[in-house]
């Protein structure tokens, strides 16, 4: 289950990313077909060239794989299922986009058919835009205050993830701004602290002493007055040599 919930996190934090990136070349005026793709593309388009489906796409089934297990207990069950009609949301109103975006980058072949149908169809389809990327910036604010943090807490004693975040943080603050680390150890009671000290529970517990003892040197700074990091950080010294 470790693995699952950092699949969650990871394709959630590179489909932001990606958005972001749309979004900035939207605003631009230099958004292509192409940029869309990556942020929407399914895995029905494995046939036609693409490498891999999007990181949207993935997270939406990885939630619905999660959501089907049986040994699931309803808490978490409820929690991935209210951040899951967010994540689905997103990926239809990402469909739109990626539609209109098709039609605005081929208008001049549309127009030069001389159909009486696509006439003053421009003016829509640059407003329909528009309102699908500003709708879309909306649900990620609230699935990344909200949703996010509500999943990830519910697995907040498996300290893999900690580590995963600590280990990531490049991604972590590409996705979530220079304070996504804070913003993340929202899950855990004693904030960031916490996530620091059970990154280095995680990788204590995977025998990687020398980065334990790294770790638990900085929950050290940040609070000197932890004991039980200070008794790890001994230990770790004690393995190392």
């Amino acid at each position: 289950m470790d693995r699952k919930i950092i699949e969650i996190l990871n394709n959630y934090l590179e489909s932001e990313i990606i958005f972001k990136n749309c979004y900035k070349k939207y605003k631009a005026g230099n958004l292509r077909f192409k940029d869309i793709r990556k942020f929407v593309s399914d895995d029905r388009e494995l046939n036609h060239g693409y490498q891999a489906a999007s990181p949207l796409f993935n997270l939406k089934q990885r939630c619905h794989d999660i959501i089907g297990e049986q040994e699931i207990d309803n808490i978490k069950r409820k929690k991935i299922q209210e951040f899951a009609v967010g994540v689905r949301t997103i990926f239809h109103l990402a469909e739109e986009t990626r539609e209109e975006v098709y039609y605005l980058e081929n208008l001049a072949r549309y127009e030069s058919e001389e159909a009486e149908e696509f006439r003053g169809t421009a003016a829509l389809a640059s407003a329909r835009l528009k309102q699908s990327f500003e709708k879309i910036s909306s649900y990620f604010q609230s699935l990344r205050n909200k949703g996010l943090i509500n999943v990830l807490s519910e697995y907040k004693e498996m300290n893999l993830i900690a580590r995963w975040i600590i280990l990531y943080k490049n991604l972590v603050q590409k996705a979530l701004g220079k304070d996504g680390l804070q913003h993340l150890s929202k899950i855990y009671d004693n904030g960031i602290e916490e996530m620091w000290f059970r990154a280095g529970k995680s990788y204590l517990e995977g025998g990687f002493y020398q980065e334990a003892g790294n770790i638990f040197s900085k929950v050290l700074r940040i609070n000197p007055k932890n004991e039980q990091a200070r008794i790890e950080y001994e230990l770790c010294k004690e393995k190392v040599g």
